[in-house]
């Protein structure tokens, strides 16, 4: 994974049709590295190589820290993991304003509703084009991200456990 460049990392959107349009969208944007997307429908037509298939756990931080953003734009989210570690990583996220990632997010990176295909457009653009955003929202994402530490998830759920113990 050494070397390896890419504009963007994780799911355009849920539903390939809706990915298939930002997908165009970003080419005409002219970005001249590779879109790296997990969306199984743009592997299926052959708009993306599916170059993480066989990706490792220990593989995700050189992953991440390849990409220029890390874009999430999910419908439906339990919680965000993939945003909680692309922020640790240093990479700028755009994500939905959807589900559990606003709260995750805390108004660190972009955020737009996932069903407006020219919002997630001009979300890109920005991100794949202003450096000094990049540098913020990666600054800031770091920040965010220490908040969510496991130790600190135990010893909450610990003291919960207690407090319904009585």
């Amino acid at each position: 994974m050494q070397g390896f460049e890419f504009n963007t990392v994780g799911r355009l959107v849920n539903g390939s049709g809706s990915s298939l349009e930002l997908a165009g969208e970003c080419r005409k944007l002219g970005i001249a590295r590779p879109l790296l997307v997990t969306d199984p429908g743009l592997v299926a037509i052959g708009l993306v190589q599916p170059v993480l298939a066989a990706l490792q756990e220990q593989d995700l931080p050189a992953l991440y820290a390849g990409a220029a953003a890390f874009c999430y734009f999910s419908f439906y989210e339990g919680f965000g993991l993939p945003v909680l570690e692309a922020m640790s990583c240093g990479v700028p996220v755009i994500c939905a304003a959807a589900s559990a990632l606003p709260e995750l997010c805390g108004g660190v990176g972009l955020q737009v509703d996932p069903h407006d295909i020219e919002a997630m457009k001009t979300a890109l653009q920005q991100g794949l084009t202003d450096e000094g955003w990049r540098s913020r929202a990666a600054q800031q994402g770091r920040a965010r991200s220490a908040n969510y530490r496991w130790d600190l998830t135990a010893s909450r759920l610990v003291a919960v456990f207690g407090e319904l113990a009585g």
